[in-house]
């Protein structure tokens, strides 16, 4: 409230210096608001949420999934980490409100039985929880992985997260677990079918693969096993056959057999272009190697339908493995074939061995081709980062991408911010003709702990592949935790896609005008430097320059935002603005901002040299902007200075707000 009240008073401010301006000469100076009041609390600048948002610290989310649910309920919904299975709902994107744990309750009671069961079974820690409708069935799937109530005894055999499936009428729930020994629950699924009366699984003919090192005989607590997604018996199986090492042979890592469960993490359903679905997740090993993405595809019966209790695990594949592009190339360095010598492969030089990890994965189809997204390196460093690979198919083989073709969508390295540390575990969302990328961020480098909700936008961009062909690669204009536009505001940039003209000025011999409006933010990172220099331009000018946007005719303005530079040597300290509109009698009007100041206090990184201060960063996606009552306009004009000693300045953007 407090926020809101000092806000309403600069607005009203604002208009009322405007309208006392308003037709007092040529060229009318307006007031403007540009973030200079502060919230006591946390120093940063108070902003207008009509108009911006920011990836504000709000609320420990961690591992958030975001559920469009606006064509039925009118709310994207967001689950994340944590003891139940909690979600919070949103009508923009950026506010969110809390509903709760959704897990076995009813009209806000626990119901006996469903939370017994959920209690015993998904007692501690539930990761990473998504969410999917299902249009056949008009049911909401819960993924997510958990441990169960365990004895102490029990915790020295079984202490491990296993795949488990709720299911609901509504997204807010109450999600009950399935049972894969309920007949009724799976119907149109698959049945566990194997004995695990006396916490023994019965030896059958087809079972030798459930015999331990010992010949000994694998036990599930019953209470347990009966709730795996995967079936212990087939899904252990298949995981060692897509290890490469066959049944009986080396073992890997023991852990991936502890006790014959088909343990794993990060759940994430998709559902294909041609209505095929898909459930990818992670194998978390014993010893903290969570480095294994793996995916399997549902059955489908004689009517094309397919249920998400019913994976066909001959279908399921090892996608990716921590430090090898392929899995062809993990294999020939670990497992090659008899009779040859072990191969020596490139390894993948933005995932590090400190941090073994490749987890949270998430697909995307686009123009045909499949992209698996995941995050590497390890959620509690500073290198988390989000990372994309390639395939033809849902289910592979992929190819992860070189730095040189943008491998690493968003990371914080180089970012120039000690408030953004270890961006991952993501979702991806579209408003419109939008794309949105949702990850969850520390609050800072040096708590490695508490993380919070951020959204930013991304772009397709075609580039050259590592083999000289065309190819569609996602890049992100964050992290940010500079304002951005409103999501779902009334006010949207209407200069995308528009061809400034220059008025007076000049810019850097090889420069283009077009990067002022191509929608691409320029972001200063270390690891995919070549791939930014290369095809994320800016515009740049040698001496203090106009531009000036036609607009196609009348339109109502409320703000302009001028982005920096990715480069401190780069930067510019100010700006100004004129907009060519009408007055209160029809006449042509020009409406002036004579400043627009960078916020060097806020979004940037300065030392002070022999008296001087330079700035030594930009954190990434920051803007001069300037917020103003409305204003009818069809022209705009902006003027960027090159500040005194600099040979050159670089804009990565321009936006006008207006309808």
């Amino acid at each position: 409230m407090k926020k809101r009240l000092k806000f309403g008073v600069i607005l009203a401010a604002i208009v009322f210096a405007f309208s006392a301006l308003a037709g007092c000469g040529k060229a009318t100076e307006i007031s403007t608001y540009q973030g200079e009041n502060k919230d006591t609390l946390t120093g940063n600048s108070l902003y207008d949420k009509e108009l911006f948002y920011r990836n504000d610290f709000f609320d420990e989310s961690a591992d958030p999934f975001v559920l469009d649910d606006t064509a039925r309920s009118g709310y994207y919904y967001m689950y994340r980490t944590g003891n139940r299975l909690y979600a919070l709902r949103s009508k923009n994107l950026t506010d969110w409100e809390p509903i709760g744990n959704t897990l076995s309750i009813k009209n806000g009671v626990l119901t006996d039985k469903a939370y017994t069961v959920s209690n015993e079974i998904a007692n501690t820690a539930i990761w990473a929880s998504e969410v999917i409708f299902d249009a056949d069935e008009e049911k909401y799937y819960a993924f997510f992985s958990a441990t169960p109530r365990l004895t102490e005894a029990e915790k020295k055999q079984f202490e491990m997260y296993n795949l488990l499936v709720a299911v609901s009428d509504s997204p807010e729930g109450p999600f009950e677990l399935v049972s894969f020994r309920d007949e009724a629950a799976v119907e149109g699924g698959y049945y566990h079918d194997y004995n695990v009366t006396a916490g023994k699984t019965e030896v059958t003919e087809n079972s030798t693969e459930l015999l331990d090192s010992n010949g000994e005989v694998y036990a599930y607590p019953q209470k347990y096993a009966e709730y795996c997604y995967i079936d212990p018996q087939a899904g252990r199986y298949y995981y060692e056959q897509n290890e490469g090492i066959g049944v009986g042979g080396n073992r890997l890592n023991d852990t991936l057999r502890a006790n014959g469960f088909a343990q794993g993490i990060d759940p994430s359903p998709f559902v294909a272009p041609n209505g095929d679905k898909y459930l990818y997740w992670v194998v978390d090993l014993a010893d903290g190697y969570a480095n294994r993405v793996y995916g399997v595809k549902m059955k489908t019966d004689e009517n094309g339908k397919s249920s998400w209790l019913n994976p066909d695990f001959s279908t399921m594949k090892l996608l990716t493995i921590h430090g090898y592009y392929t899995i062809e190339d993990f294999l020939k360095a670990n497992h090659p074939a008899e009779g040859e010598e072990a191969a020596v492969v490139d390894r993948v030089d933005y995932e590090y061995a400190a941090s073994v990890c490749n987890e949270g994965p998430c697909m995307v189809e686009h123009n045909g081709k499949y992209y698996l997204t995941y995050s590497a390196n390890g959620w509690g460093q500073s290198s988390y980062c989000v990372v994309q690979a390639v395939s033809d198919s849902p289910i592979g083989p992929f190819r992860k991408l070189t730095q040189a073709e943008n491998a690493v969508i968003i990371s914080s390295d180089g970012g120039a911010s000690t408030k953004t540390a270890g961006p991952g575990h993501h979702c991806f969302m579209t408003v419109g003709s939008k794309n949105y990328i949702g990850y969850h961020k520390h609050r800072d480098y040096t708590n490695m702990g508490a993380r919070g909700y951020s959204i930013d936008e991304i772009k397709w961009i075609t580039i050259t592949d590592k083999d000289g062909n065309p190819l569609d690669v996602m890049y992100a204009n964050g992290p940010t935790i500079s304002v951005q536009p409103q999501i779902y505001g009334e006010y949207a940039n209407v200069a995308e896609g528009l061809t400034a003209n220059v008025k007076k000025g000049k810019l850097v011999d090889g420069s283009s005008v077009s990067s002022l409006t191509d929608g691409l933010l320029s972001m200063n990172t270390i690891i995919n430097a070549a791939f930014n220099d290369k095809y994320i331009k800016e515009t740049e000018i040698k001496q203090t320059t106009t531009f000036e946007f036609d607009l196609g005719g009348m339109k109502e303005l409320r703000a302009v935002m001028i982005y920096n530079s990715k480069d401190p040597n780069r930067a510019f300290f100010e700006c100004s603005a004129e907009f060519v509109g009408v007055d209160e009698n029809g006449k042509e009007q020009t409406y002036a901002i004579s400043k627009i100041a960078f916020d060097t206090d806020e979004y940037a990184n300065m030392v002070e040299v022999d008296g001087v201060k330079r700035l030594t960063s930009i954190v990434h996606g920051a803007s001069a902007y300037a917020e103003f009552a409305a204003i009818n306009a069809k022209k705009v004009r902006i003027t960027v200075s090159v500040p005194s000693g600099q040979t050159s300045v670089g804009i990565s953007e321009i936006r006008i707000l207006g309808k």
